[in-house]
């Protein structure tokens, strides 16, 4: 799974390709067990045809990490029925997410052979 492979001793690698996939998994699960059109259609606008995450922004063990644990957290809110909860940490999520690409941008409007 891929939180035995978060132990720092598979190669990154093997770690992004995994995450990708069970990135992928979560997404279409959380879609698909939403009562709620807004989370369908939030779902839907995040995804980019045959683009992952990894092609526009490498990701660190670091950052699978702190994705993968707030995968739990937010799998674990729906799992009470906390919807604000829920909401909460998927709105930390895409802050994450926007933030790590915002990052990756201007490393390159710097550095543009990087």
């Amino acid at each position: 799974s891929l939180d035995e492979m978060l132990d720092g001793k598979t190669a990154l690698s093997a770690v992004q390709q995994n995450y990708t996939t069970m990135n992928e998994r979560f997404h279409v699960a959380v879609r698909c067990a939403a009562d709620s059109q807004l989370i369908v259609d939030v779902v839907d606008r995040c995804r980019i045809p045959h683009v992952t995450p990894r092609d526009l922004v490498p990701l660190t063990l670091e950052d699978i990490k702190q994705r993968q644990a707030l995968h739990h957290d937010i799998f674990d809110a729906i799992l009470c029925r906390d919807a604000q909860r829920a909401e909460t940490l998927m709105r930390e999520h895409l802050y994450g997410v926007k933030l790590a690409m915002v990052r990756a941008l201007a490393r390159r409007l710097v550095r543009p052979d990087k």
